[in-house]
């Protein structure tokens, strides 16, 4: 999750500790240029990408759909 202005409009918080967009550009930019395919900044968000692929998709889909809702 990226925190930005958005998420004061739209009045929603994100259920997971979100980074500033321009941490997000930063690590994005820095990434790009030692040519990663796949950038995602954060420990847990990584995490959270390796894992989700020993898990079964109905589930993943659960989990997901759990922390959206956290925002509401």
């Amino acid at each position: 999750p990226v925190d930005t202005e958005f998420n004061s409009v739209a009045n929603v918080r994100f259920a997971l500790k979100g980074i500033s967009a321009g941490e997000c550009v930063k690590y994005a930019i820095d990434r790009m240029f030692k040519k990663n395919t796949v950038i995602i900044p954060g420990k847990v968000m990584k995490a959270g990408a390796f894992f989700s692929r020993f898990i079964p998709q109905n589930m993943l889909i659960t989990i997901t759909g759990n922390q959206q809702k956290k925002k509401l």
